[in-house]
């Protein structure tokens, strides 16, 4: 008889369904605190659509900021996982600003309403870029790295289904209650499921990676010199202001008139879509593919889909396409930080994360500044266009490096 094996003596088998459960929670809080749900919040409590997209823009300013603040104190950090866990509940400040707002539901006896959700945005937004930071140094405390990419794939299946499973309730709800009632009862929901993703996250075991974490770091590296860092700065810039305009669609299907706070709510159902068609896709190309490959691909593959969404002007047209340029983006995404362990040694890690994550998160500030005045002067497919030229260009740019890496090691 065949013996069974406990899962409770096996910490890497153990860490890695915590990882799963607790990323499952996170995300799908993300989504109703971070994700689109906040810009249709805050559309329909009567915020302009152009003060949408600049607020957008400042909780990614604010968050780029602390990466670059932090980048040196993030390598300090000894008990990684544990931090990890306390900042993962930085969501709960935009939470419980829609929770009040959502039970008052009067906007306009709130005077300084727009602030109120601004000072929250803006402290989520710190604890977000620590924990965006420190949480790519994580997966050496408590995996296998060759196991990397394949529990990275699979989470991403197992966050989709439970998210595209909150996204259905929400839809439901919104089809049956009022706007504010439903973010009412999701806010209380997300808390709760915040918290268990925190204490979830709390009890990883530490299982190191040897030399990784232990070898002693010979000279400080130079961040600035570091070829990795300076070769693929601009792509990175490139790829967050992509990801800057990609992370206001709602807001421009509403200025184009394509969507509302009903359909605007399909736009969750198919992130979670595309997330699940991800991590399945990724895991099975990427025994074929190297990661270089994908990265072009999908790239190209964004560029085609994001115009289409505002093809016909049509919601239908624009959720489909929204779903497939997430599908597309969410795929080389998940090969990026994978590539990236292959070329940047632990030591220098959480600084590298920190600009590389900046340098994104200013790009998606950028991004959103740069919708109102594009959208004025170029139209809407243009733009959207516009971003998936840029990732193109990140996609070419991360292939040419990679692939020189590997003649560097051949020879």
């Amino acid at each position: 008889m065949k013996k069974i094996r406990n899962i409770s003596k096996d910490p890497y088998r153990s860490n890695e369904l915590k990882i799963y459960t607790s990323d499952a929670l996170y995300q799908a809080v993300l989504l109703i605190a971070v994700g689109p749900l906040l810009q249709t919040f805050m559309l329909e409590m009567g915020i302009a659509a152009d003060v949408v997209s600049r607020t957008v823009s400042i909780f990614q300013v604010v968050q780029g900021s602390i990466m670059l603040l932090c980048a040196s104190l993030v390598e300090k950090v000894k008990h990684v996982p544990k931090v990890c866990a306390v900042l993962i509940l930085n969501p709960l400040f935009l939470l419980l600003v829609m929770l009040f707002f959502s039970i008052t539901g009067d906007r306009n006896a709130f005077p300084g309403a727009y602030y109120i959700v601004l000072a929250g945005g803006c402290i989520t937004n710190v604890l977000l870029g620590l924990y965006n930071v420190l949480v790519y140094k994580r997966p050496y405390h408590i995996m296998d790295m060759h196991e990397y990419g394949r529990i990275t794939a699979n989470g991403s299946v197992i966050i989709g289904i439970f998210g595209m499973a909150v996204s259905f309730l929400i839809t439901f709800s919104l089809g049956k209650f009022s706007f504010f009632s439903v973010i009412c009862g999701f806010s209380a929901v997300g808390t709760v499921l915040l918290i268990s993703a925190s204490v979830i996250a709390s009890s990883f075991h530490e299982v190191g990676n040897g030399e990784n974490i232990t070898k002693p770091q010979q000279e400080k590296i130079n961040l600035f010199r570091y070829k990795p860092f300076y070769i693929l700065f601009v792509p990175n810039l490139l790829r967050g202001i992509s990801a800057g305009v990609f992370g206001v669609a709602v807001t421009i299907g509403y200025y184009f008139g394509v969507m509302n706070s009903m359909t605007s709510s399909f736009i969750n159902i198919a992130v979670y879509i595309g997330t699940i068609i991800s991590g399945v896709l990724y895991v099975r190309i990427a025994k074929k593919w190297d990661t270089a490959r994908i990265i072009l691909v999908f790239t190209v593959l964004s560029a085609i889909s994001l115009p289409i969404m505002l093809v016909g002007k049509s919601a239908a047209v624009f959720v489909a396409a929204y779903m497939a340029s997430y599908l597309f983006i969410q795929t080389f995404g998940t090969a990026i930080p994978v590539c990236v362990t292959e070329f940047v040694e632990y030591q220098v890690m959480g600084r590298y994360t920190a600009w590389r994550m900046m340098l994104q998160t200013v790009g998606i500030a950028i991004g959103g500044f740069l919708v109102p005045v594009l959208l004025e002067h170029i139209g809407g497919i243009p733009t959207l266009l516009f971003a998936g030229v840029l990732n193109v260009l990140t996609g070419v740019s991360y292939y040419c490096y990679l692939k020189s890496i590997k003649r560097e090691e051949k020879n």
